[in-house]
């Protein structure tokens, strides 16, 4: 009889043994506080190296592209080309497109840099092909 009173209780069953690992203490507020401002030191860091990357490679863009204009005026001996003086209206284009831009340098503004490249791209475009 024995038997039947047992048949519809749960026996509990044990739970093998499981080594307890220690649990990390949690960072409080001033340490997770450190933790993110030298995560945010961490990337302006980046963000900044990335814009001096950023101004290096447009100055040399522009500034080899300007290179390129006082090359073709004043040619270059080291490659046996001569000076090419430009046409009177060329010229006269030229000094008209640099006249009137309106930059300002010391500001550093984007959309200095913006009618920088305008102006570069222009004169390039004044200037006669070589033939």
């Amino acid at each position: 009889m024995k038997a039947k009173a047992d048949v519809g209780k749960s026996v509990p069953v044990k739970k093998p043994a499981v080594s307890k690992l220690p649990k990390k203490p949690k960072p409080n507020g001033a340490q997770r506080r450190q933790e993110k401002t030298m995560q945010v030191i961490v990337e302006l860091e980046r963000l900044r190296a990335d814009l001096d990357a950023m101004a290096e490679a447009y100055r040399l863009r522009v500034g080899g592209r300007v290179a390129e204009l006082l090359r073709y005026v004043h040619g270059d001996p080291a490659l046996a080309q001569k000076p090419k003086p430009f046409t009177i209206r060329a010229a006269d284009e030229m000094l008209a497109a640099v006249r009137k831009a309106e930059l300002k340098p010391k500001k550093g503004r984007a959309k200095d840099f913006v009618r920088m490249q305008e102006l570069v791209a222009e004169l390039s475009e004044i200037t006669p092909s070589e033939d």
